[in-house]
């Protein structure tokens, strides 16, 4: 098994933060695997881990009444799964299955959350890093929904 330190200092969102922060996380950390077609994440539940994805694809989904899911993006390796952990009430907002077999790190979210405020000169850093997959994720939903609902920008209100 790889150091899980090692990994992480490789991974794009964190290549910025300094050692002592990326062994902050691997404290909280653990590699884990799942099978193609696995539910990592139920919408509703409770968000008690996030991943890194090491390799293979996750499919973030929205379940519709009567109808199948709607896809709203892929995540695919070195990329952060799961943004619900980071506040109350601790629930995800999306199901999220894999494609194909996943290699990942998977972080315990309390964990983090006790070091974040123990070391809040790294938790800062850290959080700086994960609000630009937050935005990034948004973005892609927004684009998404447009796809979907075929809006123009011109009649978006609020824009």
């Amino acid at each position: 098994m790889s150091d899980i330190k090692d990994i992480l200092a490789k991974v794009p969102l964190f290549r910025q933060l300094p050692e002592q922060a990326i062994a902050l996380l691997s404290e909280c950390a653990e590699e884990v695997s799942f099978e193609p077609e696995t539910q990592i994440l139920t919408e509703g539940a409770m968000a008690s881990t996030f991943y890194i994805i090491k390799s293979g694809e996750v499919s973030l989904q929205v379940q519709q009444p009567q109808s199948i899911p709607l896809i709203i993006q892929t995540i695919n390796a070195n990329s952060l799964l799961g943004l619900s952990w980071i506040t109350p009430p601790y629930q995800w907002s999306f199901d999220a299955i894999t494609l194909e077999k996943v290699e990942a790190v998977e972080f315990h979210a309390a964990c983090v959350r006790e070091k974040l405020s123990l070391y809040p000169e790294y938790g800062f850093l850290i959080m700086q890093s994960i609000l630009e997959v937050f935005l990034e994720r948004l973005q892609a939903t927004r684009t998404r929904m447009l796809d979907i609902y075929g809006v123009t920008k011109e009649v978006i209100p609020g824009d």
